[in-house]
């Protein structure tokens, strides 16, 4: 067996307002119950179309949140308390589930 097959990846996307327009999509690499890896990002459909606002993950080997803009590019990267990425995950849920408005209005309000 391959190191690779003791991964597990979890993907899920959860609807988070009643009209369907915006969700969290998220990414476990999960290994022996332990999350190796994150992505958690709010979306919003605008005309249809569906477009990244805010992204939680581990990449760059520490927890941290990036704000994008309308192309899906990094407009601000704001690093996170170092904690083991399943908590990381499970807080960056929870904030999005809590806050998804504010950053929606933020976002409409750069639109091009």
């Amino acid at each position: 067996m391959s190191w690779r097959e003791e991964w597990e990846t979890k993907r899920f996307v959860r609807l988070i307002s009643d009209d369907g327009l915006n969700r969290i999509r998220v990414r476990l690499q999960i290994e022996r119950g332990e999350v190796l890896r994150y992505v958690v990002q709010y979306e919003t459909v605008v005309e249809g179309k569906i477009y990244p606002v805010v992204r939680y993950d581990s990449a760059h080997g520490y927890p941290h949140r990036d704000l994008l803009d309308w192309n899906g590019n990094v407009v601000e990267r704001i690093w996170l308390a170092p904690v083991d990425y399943g908590a990381a995950a499970t807080e960056a849920i929870a904030a999005l589930d809590r806050d998804w408005p504010q950053p929606r209005e933020a976002f409409l309000r750069t639109r091009p």
